[in-house]
């Protein structure tokens, strides 16, 4: 509800870093990332600033297929969202 309007903008940049390969059985990799997400929206009845949230988490990605990852972000403005995201890599799961 943070970007609801007639139009909005939105933006997520991510660091992902490899912390663990496992050359296993079953391969993949454990990693951590740090994110930051900003938008703004546009309409005549909302305010006209932009919202920063911060925040990160872990994943494990299986095979290099398959995706979990658990994450926590915090917005400048005291809103908080925690995520948990499962599915195949490259979709629209955030991995």
């Amino acid at each position: 509800q943070q970007l609801a309007g007639e139009v909005a903008f939105a933006h997520s940049t991510d660091l992902r870093i490899d912390v663990v390969r496992i050359e296993s059985v079953v391969p993949g990799t454990i990693g951590i990332h740090l994110s930051a997400d900003h938008g703004r929206v546009f309409g005549p009845h909302v305010g006209d600033g932009y919202h920063l949230s911060l925040g990160g988490g872990v994943w494990w990605s299986i095979v290099d297929l398959f995706g979990v990852g658990i994450a926590f972000h915090r917005g400048l403005e005291g809103g908080e969202r925690f995520t948990v995201a499962i599915g195949p890599l490259f979709s629209n799961t955030g991995y």
